[in-house]
């Protein structure tokens, strides 16, 4: 029996299926059960003639009205023609950007020349064939640099969109320095535009209505997502999904795309993975500086009662919680000695004032990275001052929540004590790849993880929150090639920096 032919007209955004073809064998590879769907059935259930029925079955279809994302299609359509006996017959209608000369591209070398590689690759692709896709890339291996040799090899207008104001300046600085052009800005009440222009989603969502913008944004042939697992989940994402480019290049360390909710949705609105660079290659290759991650245990055994929703337990046993704070202020104080540049980070603008307050009365000195602290707004342009004061060394502790997670270009760091408590692996990666940008004066990273844990749920049927959460951010961080070492709290602060540094020695003779 001979293959099923398959007629599909794509253009840069779909993929338009031509009848006849077999919808059963084909909606399993565009679509997936919603994560929430046992707690969202009540929602959807009606009585029929006694029995029980749904007005949606909890699946998430991209296959609408014969027509699929363009970017799903790419990245599913071989999985499909082998696994279906299927042949897909491409009738094509898509819009492609030329090439530019080539004394206009930008390359790089040495260690660095795997940007090249990439750049070269995801400018072909989408200069033949009018397609995006996904940059894998770990922290620190120079994304924003790769954008701009894109932008160097293809003549179109770009749009870089960075997912905080916070980004946006530094996202401008670095492009515009690597392609040697005037780099647009659509932020901070700003509208300049340029061939290049890097703006926030934000803003994108307040402009849109603007005549003069949309006439731009139409016309805009490359759109690059940064740090696209943070910002396909906003609500305010959907401007994005609005333009109408001919391709969309998505860039991230950490995707998470054994998920297949996750790699549905970055496939539909970008493409297939073009191109990946691990974290773990980039310590072996000298790219990344080498680092050691460290779990902390700190018995947490405050006993719950059942009247305790998830965020009052939060607040008891992390952000109001003295002797653990007393800890990681000791680490800090026994770290600042030693000279270490140290950033601690925590989730909650209260718990960084009870860090805040413990540093002050040991007489550390410090900064304080958040959008807000102690009632008053801090200004973007204060937090890149406490920057660059660290990095030249002029102070030595940050404290931070998540705005200095992910995006902050920060070389100095050689100590991070994450105090957070959280369950996320992407951020546990994210936050170790901060730390481990090549700096002349630093041997390498410790990365110090506060991992909580509870006797008080030992015997309980009932997962243990904090230990399930410190189980989840170790295996990430494994599997992203980290050494991961454990250290009890009990055995003491000054055990912790002598096995630290033993740790991180053998690391660095890999």
């Amino acid at each position: 029996m001979g293959r099923l032919r398959v007629k599909v007209v794509l253009t840069n955004a779909q993929a338009i299926l031509l009848k006849p073809y077999p919808l059963d064998s084909m909606i399993k590879y565009w679509s997936f059960s919603h994560p929430q769907w046992f707690h969202m059935r009540s929602k959807w259930a009606f009585r029929y003639h006694g029995q029980t029925r749904y007005r949606w079955d909890g699946k998430v279809r991209f296959l609408k009205r014969d027509r699929v994302p363009a970017g799903l299609f790419w990245a599913t359509k071989k999985e499909i023609e082998s696994k279906e006996n299927i042949k897909f017959k491409i009738i094509r209608k898509v819009e492609r950007p030329k090439l530019r000369k080539l004394d206009k591209w930008i390359n790089s070398t040495g260690e660095y020349s795997f940007q090249n590689t990439c750049a070269n690759k995801v400018a072909s692709r989408i200069s033949k064939y009018g397609k995006g896709g996904l940059i894998v890339n770990a922290t620190g291996s120079g994304k924003t640099r790769i954008a701009a040799m894109i932008a160097s090899r293809l003549d179109t207008d770009f749009l870089f969109v960075v997912d905080q104001l916070d980004l946006l300046e530094q996202a401008r600085k670095d492009i515009g320095k690597h392609l040697g052009e005037k780099i647009g800005k659509v932020g901070e009440s700003k509208f300049k535009l340029k061939r290049f222009t890097v703006a926030t989603r934000q803003t994108l969502a307040g402009h849109i209505k603007d005549p003069v913008f949309k006439l731009w944004y139409e016309r805009v042939g490359v759109i690059f997502i940064d740090e696209i697992h943070e910002q396909m989940n906003k609500s305010n994402f959907d401007v994005i999904k609005s333009a109408k480019p001919m391709a969309v290049i998505g860039l991230t360390a950490t995707l998470g795309l054994t998920k297949k909710p996750v790699r549905m949705k970055a496939y539909s609105l970008t493409g297939p993975v073009l191109f990946t660079y691990p974290l773990q290659q980039g310590m072996e290759e000298g790219v990344l500086s080498h680092g050691i991650a460290i779990q902390f245990l700190y018995n947490n055994s405050i006993k719950e009662r059942n009247a305790y929703t998830p965020q009052e337990a939060y607040d008891l046993k992390i952000v109001n919680n003295g002797e653990r704070d007393w800890l990681i202020s000791r680490i800090v104080r026994r770290a600042n000695k030693l000279g270490k540049y140290i950033i601690v980070l925590v989730e909650r603008l209260k718990h960084l004032d009870h860090l805040s307050k413990r540093l002050e009365l040991y007489d550390v000195p410090h900064i304080v990275v958040a959008g807000s602290f102690r009632g008053k707004k801090i200004k973007v342009s204060r937090r890149y001052k406490a920057k660059d004061k660290f990095e030249k060394g002029k102070i030595r502790v940050i404290l931070a929540n998540k705005v200095f997670k992910k995006g902050v270009d920060i070389k100095r760091v050689d100590f991070i004590i994450d105090a957070a408590g959280r369950q996320s692996a992407n951020d546990a990666i994210q936050k170790f790849g901060r730390g481990i940008r090549r700096h002349a004066d630093k041997e390498g990273l410790v990365y110090i993880d506060i991992s909580d844990y509870d006797d008080y749920d030992v015997d309980r049927k009932k997962k243990n929150w904090l230990a399930v959460a410190a189980k989840r951010r170790r295996r990430a961080l494994r599997k992203a090639g980290i050494k991961v070492y454990r250290y009890d709290s009990e055995q003491g602060i000054k055990g912790l920096f002598k096995n630290a540094d033993k740790w991180l020695r053998k690391e660095l003779r890999r």
